[in-house]
């Protein structure tokens, strides 16, 4: 029994170490460079602000074309839909919502995405 104990200590420890291997950040990753963007809806205003884009539109349809969206899709800011269906495109395209701000008659939507 006593020959067994070593080879029983020395397994536990490879398998310890194993464990925090698989668990540990590899070395010299850089931080991730994130691109920001806010998207503010007010009545009858639309607005895009990008690092490299601004986009304003007083309805919902003109927004969307120049967003390059889908233009298929009926929205109108009666019928509820337009953020649904704007977040959606936005996540399709990397971006993550990370807070919104408002006022009574303004919302504010930041918005970022790994650059």
């Amino acid at each position: 029994m006593k020959s067994r104990t070593p080879i029983i200590a020395c397994g536990i420890g490879i398998l310890a170490m194993g464990v925090l291997l698989i668990g540990a950040e590899p070395a010299g990753q850089s931080p991730t460079r994130w691109e920001y963007a806010m998207y503010v809806e007010s009545p009858g205003n639309f607005e895009w602000h990008g690092a490299i884009a601004h986009i304003r539109a007083t309805t919902a349809t003109f927004f969307f074309e120049r967003m390059g969206f889908p233009t298929d899709i009926e929205v109108s800011a009666r019928s509820g839909r337009i953020q649904p269906v704007l977040f959606n495109h936005l996540g399709q395209q990397g971006w993550e919502l990370v807070e919104i701000a408002g006022e009574p008659a303004r919302e504010v939507f930041w918005f970022k995405r790994p650059r």
